[in-house]
């Protein structure tokens, strides 16, 4: 096995490989920039399956929740979450699958990580401006990846294309940077190891043919975040705490909807935003 341990909000996640995927897995950007020295959480053992386990029909993947755990087969690995041991076991499909599926991977082990300290994983871009953070979300098509991408082209820095963590801490909340495998994206990163910034705004992305910001309720705000798709928990107890979480977190962070056409006049938008406070 060839080991490593990734920060996730300063946590450590220790990956062991095995020979067939390290050399696949070590040449991944994602991991480079989040290689750490920090507190570990949990274990992630990551083999090359034999062939003996088809993938699951499309449509068919299935996820068993149990009170200590999560059997999963998904479509790029299988395996299982054990977290009274804190240990993942899962298997590739194909070598070629090998950065997919370790990134569903991270995304269960990252909302554990997250509730446990009193957060939430967000299935959400995340961007740095003016030295605050903003978690901008929305369905599928919303426009999180032309966000990013804007981003990019501003120099500004990106946490994430897909995901970000959201931990309280000291009274105030922070975006934590979320590994992230979006094709030629991480050779164009501003920054070199995993990044974090006080939240200012949880942004619902619509795009549209001019730039605007439409202040949200705590309660609208609430049901925005409810209709995101998120990853599922493993007990009924953290779901209840993630809902908790969130009810928390609208209250004490200002949401919008941000209206936006895919041009860098958003960002003007957004400094007006930050002036405010």
């Amino acid at each position: 096995m060839v080991s490593l341990t990734l920060g996730l909000a300063g946590q450590g996640v220790r990956l062991e490989l095995a020979p067939t995927l390290a050399p696949v897995l070590l040449q991944q950007d994602p991991l480079a920039h989040f290689t750490v020295d920090a507190p570990l959480a949990y274990t992630v053992r990551l083999s090359l399956a034999g062939g003996a386990h088809p993938a699951p029909a499309p449509g068919a993947e299935q996820v068993v929740y149990g009170a200590d755990g999560v059997d999963f087969e998904l479509a790029q690995v299988t395996g299982r979450l054990d977290r009274r041991r804190r240990l993942l076991v899962a298997e590739i499909r194909q070598v070629e699958q090998a950065a997919l599926g370790l990134r569903r991977v991270l995304m269960y082990l990252g909302q554990l990580i997250a509730l446990d300290a009193g957060g939430i994983l967000l299935r959400s871009a995340g961007i740095v401006l003016d030295g605050r953070g903003f978690a901008c979300f929305g369905p599928s098509g919303a426009g999180k990846t032309t966000l990013m991408h804007l981003a990019l082209a501003a120099h500004l820095p990106v946490l994430g294309d897909e995901a970000v963590l959201l931990i309280p801490q000291g009274g105030d909340w922070f975006v934590y940077s979320f590994p992230y495998w979006e094709p030629g994206v991480c050779q164009r990163r501003t920054q070199a190891k995993p990044l974090a910034a006080r939240l200012a705004g949880l942004l619902r992305l619509v795009q549209a043919p001019r730039h605007a910001l439409r202040p949200l309720s705590p309660g609208s705000l609430l049901l925005r975040l409810l209709d995101t798709e998120n990853v599922p928990l493993t007990t009924a107890a953290d779901s209840q705490r993630w809902l908790d979480i969130c009810a928390g977190l609208t209250q004490q962070i200002p949401g919008y909807d941000l209206e936006f056409r895919p041009d860098q006049g958003v960002w003007q938008t957004l400094h007006e935003l930050n002036g405010r406070y």
